[in-house]
């Protein structure tokens, strides 16, 4: 339990005793502004963030004064090639979403294909089942045991048909929606 307890001081000290502490600066000028006890915020090669008396305010770094630009040199080289990463995040954050919906899709085809496979073979063995019954059936009464076995056959049929169809529509649906990703 002590050991915890010195973990959690010397993980709350640390970042104090290595002075990591934010620096405050009281005031700088841009332009005709001034901002009043500002803290930066975040620091890209472009521009800063930064939170002042007034709230918060977005500085380009060609624009800052002393003591900010001093700490924060404007590099041209180095605002030209993240200007250029930042414009080409939205098109990879696509082409990723873009992969990894072809990916969903192909993986939901697949499944659909395993399910539609075995019913085909079900019903091709349920057509053979009601021939052979409808030929032991034949001459029998309409309300003989026969008879009502294969009317039975009949609509288990229909009713897989009709499972089978709906899968099948499904398949067509998702195909077509993986031809909007190719």
């Amino acid at each position: 339990m002590k050991a915890l307890l010195y973990f959690m001081l010397a993980v709350l000290i640390a970042p104090v005793a290595l002075g990591d502490e934010e620096e405050v600066v009281d005031s700088v000028t841009v332009g005709k502004t001034t901002y009043l006890h500002i803290r930066v915020v975040e620091a890209t090669p472009q521009e800063l963030l930064i939170a002042h008396d007034g709230g918060y305010k977005r500085l380009k770094l060609q624009e800052l004064t002393e003591p900010l630009k001093s700490k924060y040199p404007y590099d041209e080289t180095k605002a030209a090639e993240y200007k250029r990463k930042k414009a080409a995040e939205p098109q990879e954050r696509a082409a990723q979403n873009a992969a990894a919906v072809k990916a969903m899709l192909l993986t939901r085809e697949q499944t659909l294909q395993a399910k539609i496979e075995p019913m085909k073979t079900e019903l091709k063995r349920l057509e053979d089942q009601i021939k052979t019954q409808h030929n032991i059936a034949r001459g029998k009464g309409k309300k003989s045991k026969e008879k009502k076995e294969t009317d039975e056959l009949r609509e288990k049929k229909m009713d897989l048909q009709k499972q089978l169809w709906k899968l099948q529509d499904d398949l067509q649906s998702v195909k077509e929606q993986r031809s909007r990703y190719e």
